[in-house]
């Protein structure tokens, strides 16, 4: 993911020692942070198996409904065929 944001040399000294930083600083490292995040998750849904995994459903899923639409319609002697992974049940 990354280096960790941060910075502790940005904060300042208040009340009782506490560190703590102005909002504007929260609100940038925030952002920081979900840019890294969003990178990241960005990097993992378009690997390989993300992707082929999600062909997969989607042919069953458009397979389905369309066996589902054939029985509706009084044809459950004819049946949708995945092109890739043949017949649904």
């Amino acid at each position: 993911m990354g280096d960790v944001a941060f910075e502790p040399e940005g904060a300042s000294v208040r009340s009782a020692g506490l560190l703590s930083w102005s909002q504007a600083e929260v609100e940038e490292l925030s952002k920081l942070n979900y840019s890294t995040a969003r990178k990241a998750f960005t990097k993992q849904a378009q690997g390989a198996a993300l992707v082929t995994t999600a062909k997969i459903e989607a042919l069953k899923g458009v397979t389905s409904i369309f066996q589902t639409a054939l029985r509706a319609a009084g044809r459950p002697d004819v049946r949708a065929v995945n092109p890739v992974y043949g017949s649904q049940p």
